[in-house]
C-alpha cells in the first residue's frame, strides 16, 4: 500500500550542525537532517476555503506580518482564500479615515490587489460575521480572525480558525 500521495514532494535539508572541539585538536562534527514537505497546487486535489476576515486583513501594517505566506506555511493543504462583499467594502470605508486604522485599511486594500488571483469575492448582503460563520460552516472553510466574539462562536461550531498569537506569528486556535 503506498503511503505517500502524487501530489506531495519530499526533500532532505541540514536543519543545524554542531561543531564540538575538544584538546589536541580532536572535534566532533554532528547535524540533524529534517524531512520537509513541499506541497503545490494540483488538480485533482480539493481546495480548502479560507475565510478573510477585516481584522486579520489589517494585521501586516499592525504587526508587520505578512499574513499570506504566514498562511501558506501555516496552512499544509492547497488552499484559496475567501472575503465578502461586505468586508471590501468596510475596508474601503476604515481606508478614507486618517490614522493607524486608515493606513492598515489601505495596505489591505493593496494585498489584496497583489493578491486578487488568489482572491475570491463573495457577493452578499448578511452581516459579515454571521456570513462568515453560515458560510465556513456549510463549506468546512477555515477562518481568519483577530474577532474575540467570533471566534469564540465558532469554536463552539469546531470550525478551524487562525488568529494572531503573540503578536508575532499567526497560529491555529
Amino acid at each position: 500500500m503506498d503511503t505517500f500521495h502524487h501530489n506531495t514532494q519530499f526533500k532532505w535539508f541540514y536543519r543545524s550542525i554542531n561543531i564540538t572541539l575538544y584538546p589536541k585538536g580532536l572535534y566532533e562534527v554532528s547535524s540533524l537532517f529534517v524531512l520537509y514537505q513541499y506541497k503545490y497546487m494540483d488538480d485533482d486535489m480539493p481546495t480548502k476555503q479560507v475565510i478573510l476576515d477585516t481584522n486579520f486583513l489589517m494585521i501586516p501594517f499592525q504587526f508587520k506580518i505578512n499574513i499570506f505566506s504566514e498562511l501558506d506555511y501555516l496552512i499544509d493543504i492547497s488552499h484559496s482564500y475567501i472575503i465578502s462583499s461586505k468586508t471590501l467594502n468596510e475596508l474601503k470605508r476604515i481606508g478614507r479615515t486618517i490614522g493607524k486604522d486608515g493606513m492598515a485599511a489601505r495596505l489591505a486594500l493593496k494585498m489584496l490587489e497583489a493578491n486578487k488571483i488568489k482572491i475570491e469575492i463573495i457577493k452578499n448582503d448578511a452581516v459579515v460575521d454571521d456570513w462568515i460563520v453560515k458560510y465556513a460552516q456549510k463549506h468546512n472553510a477555515i477562518v481568519c480572525t483577530n474577532d474575540s466574539g467570533l471566534r469564540k462562536r465558532l469554536r463552539i461550531l469546531r470550525v478551524k480558525v487562525i488568529t494572531l498569537k503573540s503578536k508575532s506569528r499567526l497560529g491555529y486556535i
